[in-house]
């Protein structure tokens, strides 16, 4: 039984106020309330008496209560006050559990629960008139429990040690707060409050977006905490934090923040975004920093970077870094796509560095010379547009992926001595005058398009690739002993005048297009009817001679019928030139005995029928004699030519053919004359 009064008939002693709600004005309390005993009572204003409990939404939507005189009261459950929008203090002073939502919405300016122990989930949420609180017994604030009071100004919580999701979140007027022992800040516990600084020297954790958007924020000290994501994003006037044994800082923790420097002497991973946006960084301090998150300085205005322990940097990680200018990785292995896009550097060293991702340093304009010793593989696009780029050290790399250098104006030399294949594109408009590139068995299309190379030596390539040297105008001579596929367009319009393709079998439409040719050797090649379109071809060596025939707008009828003829010739010495090497494979298969040749393994079949070692001799005598006697009918370019493609082909079995100096004049027709000039056998 409580005592009401009532508007009309005064106090009462009543059980239940149902149906009479609107008529109550005051309340004293004998006994603990019951859940819903006065909510909606609108005309209530004041409550008194020495009850110990208040039960769920007891007084919820008493929007004109004013006054409230509980001085037992221990705990106030959920929703108690709820709505109360006229209540502007509360004494309460042995309560030591507050409820969840118990005060939501109320007009409170001030709080003083000297003994309570614990405040749950919402318990003064939206009470945006409060301004002062004060618990010096509470150990933790659960979640969103001042949640957009946006006139409090001071708080004092001398004992709490955790602080829960959104706590103080939207608290915009909330300058200072003083947590001596806390030590872990929750997810987004300050979101967007007025804080100018933050001092937790016990803390050791902050949460996931702890204070995020706190724009007034200048200063951080947090000399115990690990951070996490996105702790004090859009912090914009934040330019100090202290944080001595952070290890690990989490994503987005400081981007868009208005640092200026930043020393983290123990961190070793940097997460994603960690520090972009931050326009007024000029230096970084990580020394024990490995990993390096994507985009972590992405738009920051650095001009120091110290990374001495990094071996992974992200994508994008200094993306548009304009004011850095040099980058010295000693420890870095990977360097991911975009991580230096944009940037202003002119000197890159990354000695360590064997990977090296796609536009990693694209458009770096300003970047003159890169030093990458272990690099076995540059991605697509790299490179791409760094126009100042001159120096360049690649001594391990065995791939350039597609456009890798392409735009590079100022690059003028490259020697990849251990690249194998080079991507479409690229070396694209670049200014490359000489390549070199020995190993180097595959050259994409557009690969050299538009460059100034002057001469090509390409000696272990076997496919070029579509457009790969067009308007290569300067290019006079090419070097493609082993070249099999010649792209189309692959030459077109460059400055050649006289082609060696010993080995290609396929040659494009228009591959040497706009080609004032003197001299074509391609004597296995299917010519495409385009292949020498608008040319001025004087000599060709091709076997079809048939496609030779064929050439009416390339080719004189005098200049077709003298290639056809050189063409025979040349057919001969290719036959016989494998008849040569055939006779040199069976002498390595073979151990020489004195009067016979025989197998190296005993036992085994001879290759041929038992021959002496003279037989042997005049029969490989003779077919070199025969080989000498053809060259010498060709003009001398193309003797030139042939002489080549002979010792080459002798070269590639490494035989030693002065086993044939053992045998003594008289011998044999032939080889006395072989014996006084010894070296007859090579070219």
């Amino acid at each position: 039984m409580q005592f009401v009064h009532f508007l009309e008939t005064g106090w009462e002693q009543v059980d239940s106020v149902e149906g009479r709600r609107s008529h109550v004005q005051h309340a004293r309390l004998s006994e603990d309330l019951t859940p819903n005993f006065f909510k909606g009572c609108y005309q209530l204003v004041s409550v008194e008496g020495d009850v110990k409990k208040i039960g769920d939404h007891a007084f919820a939507d008493c929007f004109r209560m004013t006054s409230v005189t509980l001085p037992l009261v221990t705990h106030v459950e959920e929703e108690a006050f709820k709505g109360c929008a006229g209540l502007t203090s509360i004494d309460l002073p042995e309560a030591t559990n507050i409820g969840g939502w118990a005060f939501s919405e109320c007009g409170l300016i001030s709080v003083n629960l000297p003994s309570v122990t614990r405040i749950n989930h919402h318990a003064f949420h939206k009470c945006t008139r409060l301004k002062t609180v004060e618990l010096p017994s509470v150990t933790q604030i659960g979640k969103r429990t001042f949640y957009f009071c946006e006139s409090l100004t001071s708080v004092k919580l001398p004992s709490v040690t955790n602080i829960f999701q959104h706590a103080f979140h939207k608290c915009i007027s909330l300058k200072s707060i003083e947590l001596p022992l806390v030590e872990k800040i929750y997810e987004r516990a300050f979101v967007g409050c007025g804080l100018t600084s933050v001092d937790l020297p016990l803390a050791t954790n902050i949460g996931n977006g702890a204070f995020i958007f706190c724009t007034r924020l200048i200063s951080v000290n947090l000399p115990a905490a690990q951070i996490e994501r996105g702790a004090f994003m859009g912090c914009t006037s934040l330019t100090s934090i202290y944080l001595p044994l952070a290890t690990h800082i989490g994503e987005e923790t400081f981007k868009g923040c208005g640092l200026t420097s930043v020393n983290l002497p123990l961190v070793t991973q940097l997460g994603d975004h960690a520090f972009q946006q931050c326009h007024g960084l000029s230096s970084i301090n990580l020394p024990k920093a490995t990993e390096i998150g994507d985009h972590a300085f992405e738009d920051c205005g650095l001009t120091s970077v110290n990374l001495p322990s990094a071996t992974h940097i992200g994508y994008g990680t200094f993306r548009h870094c304009h004011s850095l200018t040099r980058i010295i990785l000693p420890k870095a292995t990977h360097i991911m796509e975009r991580a230096f896009h944009e940037c202003g550097l002119t000197l890159v060293n990354l000695p360590k560095a064997t990977h090296i991702a796609s536009t990693a340093f694209a458009s770096c304009g300003s970047l003159v010379v890169v030093n990458l010793p272990e690099a076995v593989e540059i991605g697509k696009n790299t490179f791409w547009a760094c126009t100042g780029l001159i120096l360049l050290n690649l001594p391990s790399a065995t791939k350039i992926r597609n456009g890798a250098f392409r735009y590079c104006s100022s690059l003028m030399s490259v020697d990849l001595p251990k690249a194998t294949h080079i991507g479409g594109w690229a070396f694209d408009s670049t200014g490359l005058t000489s390549v070199n590139l020995p190993l180097a068995t595959q050259i994409g299309r557009l690969a050299f398009r538009g460059t100034g190379l002057v001469s090509v030596n390409l000696p272990s390539v076997t496919e070029i690739g579509d457009w790969a040297f067009e308007a290569c105008t300067d290019l006079i001579s090419i070097n493609l002993p082993f070249a099999t596929h010649i792209g189309k367009s692959a030459f077109r319009g460059t400055g050649l005048v006289s082609v060696n393709l010993p080995m290609a079998t396929t040659i494009g439409e228009k591959a040497f297009a706009n080609c004032a040719l003197t001299l074509v050797n391609i004597p296995l090649a299917r010519i495409d009817e385009h292949s020498f379109v608008d040319c001025t071809l004087a000599i060709l060596i091709c076997f079809d001679t048939a496609r030779i025939d064929a050439l009416d707008e390339t080719m004189s009828e005098e200049n077709k019928a003298k290639s056809i003829e050189l063409s025979k010739i040349c057919k001969l010495i290719y036959d016989l030139t494998a008849k040569a090497v055939g006779w040199l494979k069976i002498r390595t298969r073979m151990q020489v005995a004195f009067g016979n040749v025989m197998t190296v393994e005993p036992g085994t079949p001879n290759l041929a029928e038992p021959a002496t070692e003279l037989q042997f001799a005049n029969f490989t005598f003779y077919t070199f004699e025969q080989l000498r006697e053809n060259v010498k009918k060709l003009p001398k370019p193309v003797q030139q030519i042939w002489k080549q493609y002979v010792n080459d082909k002798i070269r590639m079995y490494h035989v030693d053919i002065t086993f044939l100096n053992q045998f003594k004049p008289g011998e044999g027709q032939g080889v006395n004359k072989f014996l006084n000039e010894p070296r007859r056998l090579r070219f």
